[in-house]
């Protein structure tokens, strides 16, 4: 489920319970530090704080030098 226009406590200041009915094993979390036409982050301190938020799950910024060592 995506909720983009509201978050969950709204949902839950509504009486309504957003329950899960099955999980996912999430393998990893791929970034892109880039956006078009616009702003860039630092690709090693954005899956940094990434990875401090998220925990075990890896976090990977595709287009990244360091990507490339992990996929020979």
């Amino acid at each position: 489920m995506f909720l983009s226009r509201r978050p969950p406590r709204w949902y839950a200041r509504q009486g309504i319970a957003l329950e899960v009915l099955r999980t996912i094993d999430l393998k990893a979390i791929t970034v892109n530090p880039v956006a078009p036409r616009s702003h860039q982050f630092d690709s090693h301190q954005l899956r940094e704080l990434i990875e401090a938020a998220v925990g075990t799950v890896p976090v990977l910024d595709v287009l990244d030098p360091s990507y490339l060592a992990l996929a020979s």
